[in-house]
């Protein structure tokens, strides 16, 4: 979870993150658990402003909160969102890492999880880390790795991952 945004329950952070800035396309899909009838904007907003005004946990999933709420996304929706935002990732790599299929895979590892953190605009910020990936300098990729928000061990993980590209064939 996300400090400050109990909303982001495990892994489907950047789904809710994703959310805010489609709010018209919740209003259409999120309906009402008694009935399965589409919610107002109204109820969506008020749901919404109740759960990101509850204090962050790191212990609580997703579904704890759900005993606050009347309304959810249907799962077809849910699944559709991810394929989507996935696809966008997938897309965006490819644009900025020429040749990502042919990396190692563990800087493709590493890419991957920068991309999922820090979105496409995040990780085009990056031009030094993709410098070094062009030139194949592994090293200086994983010293260009470090992002602002994740842990410590989080940045140490996607740093080993370039330097085990390292030392790949």
């Amino acid at each position: 979870m996300s400090a400050g945004h109990p909303e982001m329950g495990v892994h489907v952070g950047p789904i809710i993150a994703i959310a805010r800035s489609i709010f018209v396309f919740f209003v259409q899909v999120q309906e009402r658990r008694a009935t399965d009838t589409p919610a107002s904007e109204e109820e969506i907003r008020a749901e919404y402003d109740l759960i990101a005004g509850m204090e962050a946990s790191q212990t609580r999933g997703a579904a704890f909160y759900e005993q606050f709420t009347s309304l959810y996304l249907p799962q077809a929706d849910i699944d559709q969102l991810v394929q989507d935002h996935v696809r966008q990732d997938f897309e965006a790599l490819l644009r900025q890492c020429p040749g990502f299929g042919n990396l190692p895979l563990p800087a493709q590892i590493a890419l991957w999880d920068m991309i999922y953190n820090l979105g496409p605009t995040g990780l085009a910020q990056f031009r030094m880390l993709r410098q070094a990936i062009l030139s194949g300098d592994w090293e200086e990729a994983a010293e260009q790795s470090n992002r602002n928000g994740p842990s410590d061990a989080r940045n140490q993980y996607v740093f080993n991952l370039f330097m085990d590209a390292a030392e790949e064939p």
